[in-house]
């Protein structure tokens, strides 16, 4: 069973601000920081899967805004259609 080695979040973020940041190789950073370079490409791959998923909600919670505005404008649209043939019905009689 293999130990499952926990680092600091701190260290962790040092580790990503380096990288991504800063654009040190992962190479250079795992050595610096005593780290293995696995390591810290996991922690890459697991930052840009967040990084895609809170983009996707920001998009998501977007999108659905903007379908209320475009559905309240729909209806407001549909009730002037309304008022406007009741008008001119009663112009032509």
């Amino acid at each position: 069973m293999a130990l499952n080695n926990r680092y600091p979040d701190s260290l962790k973020d040092l580790a990503l601000k380096n990288v991504l940041h800063l654009g040190r190789s992962p190479s250079e950073v795992a050595i610096e920081l005593d780290i293995s370079r696995s390591t810290i490409y996991n922690w890459l791959k697991n930052e840009r899967i967040s990084s895609r998923t809170n983009k996707d909600k920001f998009i998501a919670a977007r999108l659905e805004n903007e379908l209320q505005v475009v559905t309240h404008e729909r209806e407001i649209l549909a009730t002037a259609i309304k008022i406007l043939l009741r008008d001119q019905k009663t112009k032509v009689r």
